[in-house]
């Protein structure tokens, strides 16, 4: 009495394997897409509040002034500033 199963015929076992590929393909999607999404909505979160308040809340504040002085003042202003 031969016990021996049947060898299957390599298309079954070629489509087997591709079923268990694509199985484990969705498996993995599942536990990654909601990694993925936190990510996505974290970056987007801190791309709108960088936009907002500034990098690291390094805003600048511009205040407008009564008259622009000439560059020769500027300069002068900023040489008293750097010199000791």
């Amino acid at each position: 009495m031969d016990t021996t199963k049947p060898t299957p015929h390599p298309d079954q076992q070629a489509n087997r394997r591709y079923l268990t590929v694509w199985r484990w393909h969705f498996y993995f999607g599942l536990l990654v897409a909601p990694f993925l999404t936190l990510l996505a909505v974290t970056g987007l979160g801190m791309l709108l509040f960088a936009n907002i308040t500034g990098k690291e809340g390094e805003r600048i504040h511009v205040t407008p002034q009564a008259q622009v002085q000439p560059l020769s003042a500027q300069a002068e202003a900023a040489r008293r500033v750097c010199e000791p």
